[in-house]
């Protein structure tokens, strides 16, 4: 006998395989109790319904573990006991009459000695399974910690005030984090006690912030009800208790409710379920596998949840419950007929091979396990408890894809039926659209339309101002860019004709009428489109307009562009008139802007002896960089009587001050500048002298 065999006889492992097999028809008696809670519970809150699965969770890990310690405490009884720990067996374990309850005994011996001799292989093949999950579930924390660091960095202050907003509304006091990823596909909290929210680079451009502040309070909702570490607990159940089949139908209904509770919260924060439905279709185009160990936004079936959000009834999902209910009515005859089979001899198949007493028949009678379809009500879902979701019952929901179909939309799927309903396309809408000239437009194109707001009375607006035939897009873009049609007549009556390009281009720039109206009445009253775009563009201000022409006298349109692009201000050109540079002209100016031309530095260089200056000169010497310092440095050194020619030529030939005194140590004191510059030019003096 090896050691395995050794090993898989002790009365641990015995206690252990018989526990593993005792709770498949626990765990099937314990989701018979959760499918009729969830019929109870239907029309309930999913709080409610998420606090039914939780306990079936528990009751589950409770029936496993009690059963096991229950066994194992008897399993090395005195042989005087054994009667007694037959006889406080329950009933519906022991039966009422062995005889009765088994009809056949030889071949009810054949079946416990075989289950007896293939117990090690069961736990062995239950200790595989649980390390082998027990792996995955750190592997998938292990991805969910790499997804937090890598490819992340801090969200702007906008978002982060945001977040610190809602969590103060829902009541949240706890350290938050808030990232931006470009790894993560969807809105995500990792961690318990310093969570962090991810928010995927892709949502943030994609949604728009009311879309993003619903998601966020899904997220917070999260964090609020400590779901992290309730999914780790409930992980390691899944783990434990892994070949059940109800076990997972279990876990299945807890993140559902889980995610619908969470969804009530998001409901509830951005007051809309059509707002919070229409953010969870636009993030199924984001999705992508997540972390296990990671909560996201589109946990759960998001189809279901959407169509909850928006009251449209679900159809019962009979092919899945009746595979539940037929595993569980297996798992329950079969266990509830090995019970009966082991006490045929009058003690509990763990004690097969140890030598116990026959223990006397019970007067009570053995009652099979219910039976019944489990979770058949699990994938029921309620309308969410906002007055915007649309009503469920089954004869609007008829009248709606009947009213579709007479529309002309016919042999629409469940997604497309769910699109319309979630963006409140109504046949009646889809009716004045093709009456205003769109002709026949797909599904999707209809809730384009209707979620950028192209109604057909907006259609109508724009014939009246001329615009007629336009396309699905070129509409949707007017929209987009808020393009109205009294916004149009406006520009018409100033422009004349306009094409669509140009009204977009106009609003996109944010060029309104008053605008163009203040640029008429300074003497700008020939302006086109493309120019008053320009002036818009470059930040042209119809008071600072005022001001220059007050300045240089009639300038044109690209002389106000040319000033507004190189910052010529009205302040800066009044500073140079200080300075006795009154007659500037645009060009001056402009290049006095260009070249950094300081007035304070103009002055100082005056107050040296060098006034007054051109407007040429003070230019040049801006390009050659002949500051008051220069001119002050070689005037200390004897050149009093320096002209701004050769102190341009000493700039040149990088004739310093330094230079200038290396050149005197040697006895040099009376040379010219020219005769300087020649030393420097022709190298006579060491660099390291003139340092």
């Amino acid at each position: 006998m090896n050691w395995l065999t050794l090993l898989f006889q002790q009365p641990f492992t015995v206690a252990l395989g018989w526990a593993l097999l005792h709770f498949l028809w626990q765990g099937a008696l314990i989701a018979l109790l959760l499918g009729f809670a969830n019929l109870c519970l239907r029309r309930a809150r999913a709080n409610l319904r998420y606090a039914a699965a939780c306990t079936a969770m528990l009751l589950m890990l409770v029936a496993g573990v009690g059963t096991f310690l229950w066994l194992d405490s008897s399993a090395r009884p005195a042989p005087g006991d054994a009667r007694e720990i037959l006889a406080s067996l329950p009933a519906f374990v022991t039966g009422h009459s062995v005889e009765r309850a088994i009809p056949d005994r030889a071949v009810i011996v054949q079946i416990e000695v075989w289950v007896d001799a293939h117990l090690a292989w069961l736990v062995s093949v239950w200790f595989a399974g649980v390390a082998l999950l027990s792996l995955r579930t750190a592997g998938g924390w292990m991805c969910a910690q790499r997804l937090k660091r890598q490819s992340t960095s801090p969200t702007g202050s906008i978002w982060q005030e945001r977040l610190m907003s809602l969590a103060r509304r829902l009541e949240i006091s706890r350290c938050l984090i808030l990232c931006e990823s470009r790894l993560a596909a969807v809105p995500t909290v990792i961690g318990w006690l310093r969570p962090v929210i991810l928010l995927p680079a892709s949502a943030l451009t994609n949604l728009t912030p009311e879309m993003m502040e619903a998601l966020l309070a899904h997220e917070l909702a999260h964090i609020r009800r400590h779901d992290y570490l309730l999914n780790l607990l409930q992980t390691a159940v899944e783990t434990l208790l892994f070949y059940h089949p109800a076990v997972w139908w279990v876990g299945r209904t807890m993140r559902l409710e889980r995610e619908n509770c969470c969804d009530d919260v998001a409901v509830a924060s951005c007051g809309n379920a059509l707002t919070y439905a229409r953010a969870l279709t636009e993030l199924e185009q984001l999705r992508c596998s997540e972390p296990q160990l990671a909560l996201a936004a589109n946990g759960g079936s998001l189809i279901d949840r959407i169509r909850r959000l928006v009251g449209v009834r679900q159809h019962a999902r009979t092919a899945p419950s009746l595979w539940v209910a037929a595993v569980i009515v297996l798992s329950v005859g079969t266990l509830w007929a090995a019970s009966q089979i082991s006490l045929a001899h009058g003690k509990p198949p763990m004690f097969a091979g140890l030598q116990f007493a026959q223990a006397a028949p019970t007067t009570s009678q053995a009652e099979p396990a219910p039976s019944g379809s489990a979770g058949a009500s699990s994938d029921a879902q309620i309308p969410a408890p906002s007055p915007s979701a649309a009503p469920s019952a089954d004869a609007e929901t008829k009248d709606f894809i009947g009213a579709t179909q007479s529309a002309g939309y016919k042999n629409l799927t469940v997604d497309q039926l769910v699109q319309l309903k979630i963006h409140g396309v109504t046949p009646e809408f889809v009716r004045k659209i093709e009456a205003a000239g769109l002709g026949h437009p797909a599904v999707d194109e209809l809730v384009k339309l209707q979620i950028h707001g192209v109604t057909p009375e907006y259609m109508n607006e724009l014939k009246s101002s001329g615009f007629t035939g336009l396309s699905l897009d070129r509409l949707v873009a007017f929209r987009i860019h808020g393009v109205e049609p009294e916004r149009v007549k406006q520009f018409q009556k100033i422009f004349g004709k306009v094409t669509a390009d140009q009204l977009i281009q106009l609003q996109i720039h944010g060029v309104t009428p008053e605008f163009v109206e203040q640029l008429k009445n300074l003497g700008f009253s020939g302006l086109d489109v493309d120019q008053a775009t320009a002036f818009q563009i470059h930040g042209v201000d119809p008071a600072k307009v005022a001001e220059i022409q007050k300045i240089f006298g009639k300038v044109t349109a690209d002389q106000l562009i040319q000033l507004q692009i190189h910052g010529v201000t009205p302040e800066y050109i009044e500073e140079l008139k200080k300075m006795g540079f009154s007659g500037l002209d645009v060009e001056q100016a402009t290049a006095f802007q260009i070249h950094g031309v300081d007035p304070a530095k103009v002055a100082e260089i005056q107050k040296l002896g060098f006034g007054p200056l051109s407007a040429d000169r003070v230019v040049e010497l801006q390009i050659h960089d002949v500051s008051p310092e220069f001119l002050q440095g070689l005037k200390d050194l004897g050149f009093t009587k320096l002209t701004l020619d050769e102190a341009v030529a000493a700039r040149n030939y990088d004739v310093t001050p330094a230079f200038v005194k290396a050149v005197q140590k040697h006895g040099y004191t009376n040379l010219t500048m020219e005769q300087i510059i020649k030393l420097k030019q022709y190298d006579i003096l060491s660099s390291d002298e003139t340092k």
